[in-house]
């Protein structure tokens, strides 16, 4: 999911708030842990073309992921180093 701007940012310009962060996923993933009692205990996040994404554990009970396709280790180091993130 597209990490959106926060609200207080339109009208708050702190820089070193706006520093601490990669980008908007990155802020909200952390934001999550912060104020959510029960949120995703294992929020991510990533960036693709240079926009900021939030990214959700996917439950094992909702849906299998083929991983068949990854098969050369650059490919697969890829896909780790966006896992681990």
């Amino acid at each position: 999911k597209q990490g959106n701007v926060a609200a207080p940012s339109r009208v708050v310009d702190d820089r070193e708030v706006h520093e601490y962060f990669t980008h908007h996923g990155h802020r909200t993933a952390v934001s999550q842990r912060a104020l959510q009692a029960h949120a995703d205990p294992l929020p991510g996040y990533t960036d693709i073309d240079d926009v900021g994404f939030v990214v959700s554990e996917l439950s094992p009970y909702e849906a299998d992921l083929d991983w068949s396709e990854l098969t050369e280790p650059d490919e697969l180091a890829e896909v780790i180093e966006q896992l681990g993130q």
